[in-house]
């Protein structure tokens, strides 16, 4: 049973079958003064641009890494926004490297052109663009003022009225975690996914997982595993034979290959910044919501607590409204490095139904039908 909110009601529905399609997240990564009015993740910055129209003024400045910080870049300037600054936190020497480990990705060669036209339009642009970034620090007293940062052996600062972060994208697994699914530590892009076959079915019956929720791979295989997803579930209800479905989809995973090839260069390239992850400055706020530091987290680890849970119970840290959404994977991250234990072995918060803040309204309509009925029935 699925209860839900949808045109100002409370709905219930039954299903054989649940496919969960909850995308990715923006990895939030703790930064000195990123709670600073005027600090937002790229992904909060594009969903402004594209729904509301809104396009900041004054210095922007983008900060970090990943495909979506560059395609935000060329959507402000298609907008007609100035960029200040593009301080990006991956050298030269890591794309060149990623290449040589992982040529394959020469298969998916748009891909990796998309890629240098972004670059070619920021410089174009006569956005400043510095390379191999680290240390950043967001400075300013009632809103961020500037950036600094260390590169190239110097430490630099760049003003900002307006600065937009972001290092990469992770799975939602809130849904699936409260399922009871299996998931998976991924060491490379370091985040947890929901472990799934691949038709996408997880190690709970009759629950499956299509997009990124099982792994980040990127828009097109997220359609594909949708697609592949929906023939599965058509024969596992009995609707079609397995041969059918085979051959339906046969030319839909030839095509999701080529997709595939270019995603382990993707994950080596940008891999996220594990200094500033597991070891970010004590004084640092991880959970926003609860205003829990770094500092607190790692004592309470050398004090023995190596369970989120426990941690939870003793600083409220995952507490707040977006049930540790934004700081389950930092104080996994905190925890680990300070225990000397791998991230496996920390897990993740227990997820607290239900997964979206829900009204006074909605509790007192839960199960109940226009008519007064229970909605069970």
């Amino acid at each position: 049973m699925v209860h839900f909110r949808a045109e100002n009601r409370i709905r219930s529905v039954k299903a054989q079958r649940l496919a969960i399609a909850t995308g990715a997240m923006e990895r939030p990564a703790p930064l000195p003064g990123w709670t600073l009015p005027g600090v937002m993740g790229a992904g909060a910055a594009q969903v402004l641009l594209k729904t509301e129209r809104m396009a900041p003024t004054g210095r922007v400045v983008l900060a970090g890494k990943g495909p979506l910080l560059l395609l935000l870049a060329a959507q402000l300037q298609e907008a007609g926004v100035a960029i200040h600054a593009f301080i990006e936190t991956t050298t030269a020497a890591s794309r060149a490297g990623a290449m040589l480990r992982h040529p394959a990705a020469l298969a998916a060669l748009d891909y990796l052109v998309r890629g240098i036209g972004f670059y070619r339009k920021l410089r174009q642009g006569g956005a400043a663009v510095f390379e191999g970034a680290r240390e950043i620090r967001i400075v300013g007293t009632d809103r961020v003022e500037s950036v600094r940062f260390v590169t190239g052996g110097r430490e630099r600062e760049v003003a900002a009225d307006h600065l937009f972060v972001h290092e990469g994208v992770v799975p939602n697994v809130q849904l699936t975690r409260h399922l009871g699914c299996a998931h998976d530590w991924h060491m490379v892009q370091r985040y947890w996914h929901a472990r799934t076959d691949a038709w996408g079915n997880t190690s709970r019956d009759g629950v499956v997982v299509a997009g990124d929720g099982a792994g980040i791979a990127g828009a097109r295989l997220a359609e594909y595993g949708g697609r592949l997803a929906a023939v599965d579930t058509a024969y596992r209800l009995g609707r079609i034979s397995r041969g059918e479905r085979d051959s339906r989809t046969r030319t839909l995973r030839n095509q999701s290959r080529r997709h595939r090839w270019v995603r382990p260069f993707l994950d080596d390239l940008y891999r996220p910044p594990l200094r500033t992850l597991a070891a970010p400055r004590s004084d640092t706020i991880v959970c926003r919501c609860e205003n829990v530091t770094a500092g607190v987290i790692a004592n309470a680890a050398e004090n023995g607590i190596h369970d989120p849970n426990r941690l939870k119970f003793a600083t409220r840290c995952g507490m707040g409204p977006c049930q540790s959404r934004m700081c389950a994977l930092s104080v996994t991250e905190i925890i680990a490095a300070g225990a000397n234990l791998a991230v496996e072995d920390i897990g993740y918060f227990r997820i607290r139904p239900p997964v979206k803040p829900v009204g006074l309204g909605d509790l007192a309509a839960w199960g109940r039908n226009e008519n007064g009925t229970d909605a069970a029935t």
